[in-house]
C-alpha cells in the first residue's frame, strides 16, 4: 500500500542515483533490514528552480519521475523516464501558469497518467497526458474547472479509474474562502462531472486514496467557525459511480487539527493521521482507522506527552497494520519517531528511528510487497544537510540508518517520495542540491 499523502514544460535539474541493495537474512522473529549502498549521483539536468517531485515504478521496473520547474517568466511540468539505470527521455509536458504540482498514477497496463493544473488568463483547468508502456506521450487533455486548482491529488483503482481532489476558491472570489472539489477520470480518459464537497469556508489540504473496488476516501482540513470551534479533519467517500457519501468529522471539535495524511488497504480500510494541539498546548500526532463501510473509530494520540511533533506520514502493510512516522522534538534536536497501529487502530509503543545528535525532519514511509518498510527523511547536522534512509520490518523500531545523499548539497526542503519495483528495490526521489538558487530532483534506486 502507498500513502496518499501529493505540475509543467522545459529543462530541470534531475539527479538520478542508482544503488545496490544487499538484503540481510531475516531473523526468526521477522525483524530484519536491508543494507543499502549508494554510488555517486548522475546529473541529468542542472537548470533553474524545481520542486514537487513524484515517482512511479511500473510492472516492468521502469520509473517515471515528474516535477514542477520554475523560472522568472513561467513554470513547467517535466517528466523523465528511466529504464533501470538508463535515462531514456526527458519531456516537457506543459508550460505557463502552473497552479498545482504534477500528480501521477499508473494502471495495470503500465500506462502512466500525469495530472497538473493551470490558470492562464482566468481560464483554469486540469490537464493530463498519458504515457504508454512504450514511453510514447499522448495528447494533453483538459478538464475545465472555472476556478483555480491548488493542492491537486490523484489516486487510481485496479480498473484504471482515477479520482482527483483539490482545493479551489469559492464562487465570487471571496478572499481566503476555499472548498474541496473532486472528479473521476475513467480508463479511456473520459472525465465525469466535478463534485463539490459541502462548503466549510477555508477547506484545504486534501488527500485521496482509492481501494481496489474504486471507492475513494478523501480527507481534508476544515477551518474553525465563528462559534469558536477549531480546525478539524474531515473525510468523505466517493463510490466508483461518482456518488458522495456523508461528511464525517475525524478529529475533535477543539483539537486545532491540520496536515492530514492518508493510506488505504486492499480491504478498503483507511488510516488517517494528522497534527493537533493537545491539552498542554503542544503539537501532537493523532490517528484513526476508517472501516470499509466508511465509519471511523476513535481517534488515538500517538506521540509521546510533553513533546512537539509535526509532519506525519503513514502506510499500511498487507496485514492491515499501519506504520506512522513523524518528526518529534523534546530538545535538543528533532528526531524521526514511529509507531505501529494494529488493524483495529490500537497503537504500539513509540520508537525512535533517527539519532539524537542532529535535526531530522520531513519523513516519508512506504511498504514493499514483503511488508518491509522504507523510511526516508531529511537530516541537518551543521553545516550540512543530507537524506537518510532506513529499511525495517514493522515490528522493528530502529536498525541500520544509511546516508542516501548529502555532503554540502542536499536540499533543506522535504518532498521525499518512494516507489518500489517488482523486486522490492526502492527508488527514492527528492529535490536535491542547489548551488545558489538552483535545486534539483534527485532519484536513487538501490
Amino acid at each position: 500500500m502507498v500513502s496518499s499523502t501529493h505540475s509543467p514544460r522545459s529543462a530541470t535539474i534531475v539527479i538520478a542515483i542508482l544503488a545496490a541493495l544487499a538484503v540481510t537474512q531475516f531473523a526468526r522473529t521477522g525483524v530484519a533490514v536491508g543494507a543499502i549502498a549508494f554510488p555517486p549521483a548522475q546529473i541529468l539536468d542542472d537548470t533553474s528552480y524545481r520542486s514537487n517531485p513524484e515517482v512511479i515504478v511500473d510492472g516492468r521496473d521502469e520509473a517515471t519521475i515528474a516535477w514542477r520547474r520554475w523560472s522568472d517568466q513561467e513554470s513547467q511540468v517535466k517528466v523523465a523516464h528511466l529504464n533501470r539505470s538508463t535515462l531514456e527521455s526527458t519531456v516537457t509536458l506543459d508550460q505557463g501558469d502552473i497552479t498545482s504540482a504534477p500528480q501521477m498514477v499508473v494502471d495495470e497496463q503500465n500506462r502512466v497518467t500525469v495530472f497538473w493544473a493551470v490558470d492562464e488568463g482566468g481560464e483554469a483547468e486540469i490537464r493530463f497526458a498519458r504515457i504508454s508502456a512504450s514511453g510514447e506521450v499522448g495528447a494533453v487533455r483538459t478538464i475545465p474547472t472555472q476556478l483555480s486548482v491548488y493542492d491537486l491529488r490523484a489516486a487510481i483503482d485496479h480498473q484504471g479509474l482515477s479520482t482527483l481532489a483539490w482545493t479551489t476558491p469559492s464562487f465570487g472570489f471571496i478572499p481566503f474562502r476555499y472548498r474541496i472539489q473532486s472528479v473521476q477520470v475513467h480508463a479511456d480518459g473520459a472525465a465525469g462531472a466535478i463534485q463539490t464537497l459541502p462548503f466549510g469556508g477555508r477547506d484545504s489540504q486534501p488527500q485521496v486514496a482509492v481501494d481496489p473496488a474504486g471507492t475513494a476516501t478523501v480527507v481534508w482540513k476544515r477551518p474553525g467557525r465563528r462559534d469558536s470551534s477549531y480546525p478539524r479533519i474531515q473525510a468523505a467517500r466517493f463510490g466508483a459511480d461518482g456518488s458522495i457519501g456523508p461528511v464525517t468529522d475525524l478529529s475533535g471539535p477543539t483539537d486545532d487539527a491540520a496536515d492530514p495524511r492518508l493510506a488505504i488497504d486492499d480491504e478498503g480500510h483507511a488510516t488517517v493521521v494528522w497534527e493537533f494541539r493537545d491539552e498542554t498546548n503542544r503539537d501532537a500526532i493523532q490517528a484513526v482507522r476508517i472501516g470499509a463501510g466508511g465509519h471511523p473509530g476513535e481517534a488515538e494520540t500517538l506521540s509521546r506527552p510533553g513533546t512537539v511533533n509535526s509532519s506525519p506520514a503513514v502506510d499500511i502493510d498487507s496485514h492491515g497494520r499501519s506504520l506512522v512516522v513523524w518528526t518529534g522534538y523534546d530538545g535538543p534536536g528533532t528526531r524521526i519517531e514511529s509507531t505501529l497501529l494494529s488493524p483495529d487502530g490500537h497503537a504500539g509503543p513509540v520508537g525512535r528511528l533517527s539519532t539524537s545528535d542532529s535535526y531530522a525532519y520531513s519523513p516519508e514511509v512506504a511498504f514493499d510487497s514483503r511488508d518491509r518498510a522504507m523510511v526516508v527523511w531529511r537530516r541537518y547536522q551543521s553545516p550540512k544537510h543530507s537524506v537518510q534512509a532506513l529499511r525495517l520490518r514493522p515490528e522493528a523500531h530502529r536498525r541500520n540508518v544509511v546516508k542516501v545523499a548529502g555532503g554540502g548539497g542536499s536540499s533543506r526542503d522535504g518532498e521525499l517520495r518512494i516507489a518500489f519495483d517488482t523486486r522490492d528495490r526502492p527508488r527514492i526521489v527528492w529535490p536535491g542540491p542547489y548551488p545558489s538558487t538552483t535545486r534539483g530532483i534527485l532519484t536513487r534506486r538501490p
